[in-house]
């Protein structure tokens, strides 16, 4: 260790380059003393750093919370029956599934596939598949050389019944692969791939395909004369497939498509064929589908449940009541009290309006148990979606009855303060009344928004009749446990405004605060410690010089007496 710079009772730390001081004269360690006194002074500073440390444990701890909550809202989104004019394309209630049958051994998913939407319409029909629909596909005359196939200067000009045709540059010594290359480059615009067969050695055909199916996309060739009879690609003899509708029976009934996706013969529904088969009915029933409403149920009782382990683990104590502020940070907070309790009143209690109806989980199979955790009933909640899906629905959605086809809700808040109001216009302003509170909606177009700050504050309707309504439209609404938790927990993880990000901005705006803390208290311990070195140097030195003196007259002394 490279040895201290030593100033008289001062010295300079080569490791820390900070001053220390010696003993000399006092006898007392100063330099021991100063550092004590100095770390006395960053004594709050310590007590902060203990601060942040529980600080940014605590914007961890937000964070899964926040992870926690969002995945639980996630699993409430599609049982609440979303708001706005597609709601039915998120709501899982309206899940369909198409099975099918054949009256023959044919098994009919080798026949054709079938997709459906949450508009598919429930029924059942027949479908018999005569034919296929085909492209046009057209080959050209033997060529024995595809090296020099004997083109001629010109243009061919190629395209797909009365779509967009493209001009192809044709020049004498062009290859039959050249020429195939120059098609292909226009096929976006064409709708014609081109490709060369070889049939045997001395005989290609160069073969085009038209990329459309249907009657009508029939493959158009022309251009100079001699070159279009060269090729041969127009001639009936030639043709290797017609352009052709897809053709089949819809309940006896004869239909025809230009392809072989369809799209519009029931809506919701989207059909595949993949092979022909008159001789096969195949039966198709499109049916309502619950299994994805009940996963997304048990993927919210998980969640719930992850939310209690979470409390839990911020609620822990340690020894003789005491609190570990780093591993349990939101112990005690409020916020997180609040959610566990609206959040374990919500579940627990019934839906406002559905009368003798089931209105609670439990009489769906869900209850809560002694460790506040849900359980699952499996076999009595399978038994709800068979027998009486409708109850289930009624307990998890929003549901609103209108009284004019007029009027549509497009957002709603987390909560309503009445189920039932009404919505008219009177001298020019659109109001809302429910025998309590009567608000005039701000109106913006077909847009009805309720005011700012009112019991409805986040209501939005739309009006779409052609004049003003004659009487009032009245409202009856039932607000499902789905859309009312959901409701709740966009107080709490919404991206404007959620109370969770309003937690964790005023967290890091504490830490903030103290780390600046941190810095004006050592700086001014800093200080206090050179202030101390100067004072103890003073005293050092005075010492030091007393000392001397001291020695000095006693030498002096001893030698007068040494005289005498």
């Amino acid at each position: 260790m490279t040895d201290a710079l030593g100033l008289g009772s001062l010295n300079i730390d080569p490791n820390t380059n900070r001053v220390r001081m010696n003993a000399m004269s006092s006898g007392i360690d100063t330099g021991a003393l100063v550092e004590a006194l100095t770390d006395a002074k960053k004594t709050p500073a310590i007590r902060l750093e203990r601060n942040i440390e529980v600080g940014e444990a605590k914007i961890a701890a937000y964070q899964d919370l926040r992870t926690v909550l969002g995945a639980m809202q996630n699993a409430l989104d599609g049982l609440r029956n979303p708001p706005g004019f597609n709601s039915i394309d998120n709501n899982l209630f309206e899940k369909k599934e198409a099975y099918f049958s054949s009256n023959t051994g044919v098994q009919p998913h080798t026949l054709l596939g079938i997709q459906t939407t949450n508009r598919a319409e429930l029924g059942r029909f027949d479908l018999e598949i005569t034919s296929l629909a085909t492209g046009h596909k057209v080959m050209s005359h033997s060529i024995a050389d595809r090296a020099a196939p004997g083109l001629q200067d010109g243009t061919l000009t190629i395209g797909l019944g009365s779509g967009e045709t493209a001009d192809i540059a044709v020049t004498e010594g062009m290859t039959l692969g050249q020429l195939r290359d120059a098609i292909n480059t226009q096929s976006a615009t064409t709708g014609v791939r081109a490709s060369i067969l070889q049939v045997a050695e001395g005989d290609h055909r160069l073969v085009l395909t038209g990329q459309k199916t249907g009657t009508g996309q029939d493959i158009v060739v022309t251009g100079e004369a001699a070159n279009v009879a060269l090729l041969g690609l127009g001639e009936p003899t030639n043709q290797l497939s017609a352009a052709a509708n897809a053709e089949f029976f819809v309940d006896g009934i004869p239909a025809s498509r230009p392809t072989n996706t369809i799209t519009d013969l029931y809506s919701g529904l989207t059909i595949d064929l993949y092979q022909a088969d008159p001789n096969t009915k195949i039966t198709i029933e499109v049916e309502p589908s619950y299994g994805a409403a009940r996963d997304q149920l048990y993927e919210f009782v998980d969640a719930y449940n992850t939310l209690r382990d979470l409390i839990d683990s911020q609620n822990l104590v340690v020894g003789e009541g005491g609190v570990d502020r780093v591993a349990s940070p939101l112990f005690g907070d409020s916020l997180l009290r609040s959610l566990g309790q609206s959040l374990g009143l919500a579940v627990g209690g019934s839906v406002a309006g559905l009368g003798a109806a089931p209105s609670t989980l439990g009489q769906l199979g869900i209850t809560m148990g002694r460790d506040n955790r849900l359980e699952i009933d499996g076999a009595k909640l399978d038994q709800m979606l068979l027998t009486d899906p409708s109850a289930v629905r009624r307990v998890f959605e929003f549901d609103a009855q209108i009284s004019s086809p007029d009027l549509a809700i497009f957002r709603r808040p987390a909560s309503l303060p009445s189920n039932s109001f009404t919505i008219e216009k009177d001298a020019g302003d659109w109001l809302l009344k429910d025998g309590t509170n009567t608000l005039v909606l701000e109106a913006t177009g077909n847009t009805l928004r309720a005011p700012k700050g009112s019991a409805y504050d986040g209501l939005t309707l739309f009006y779409v009749g052609q004049g003003d309504p004659t009487e009032p439209i009245t409202i009856t609404a039932t607000q499902g446990l789905a859309d009312r938790l959901h409701g709740l927990l966009e107080r709490a993880v919404g991206l404007v405004d959620g109370s969770i990000d309003r937690a964790i901005e005023g967290t890091e705006q504490q830490i903030d605060t103290w780390r600046k803390d941190i810095e004006r208290i050592n700086a001014r311990a800093e200080a206090y410690r050179d202030v101390l070195i100067e004072r103890f140097g003073r005293l050092e030195t005075a010492l030091s010089l007393s000392e001397s003196m001291l020695k000095h007259v006693r030498t002096q002394t001893d030698a007068m007496f040494a005289r005498n």
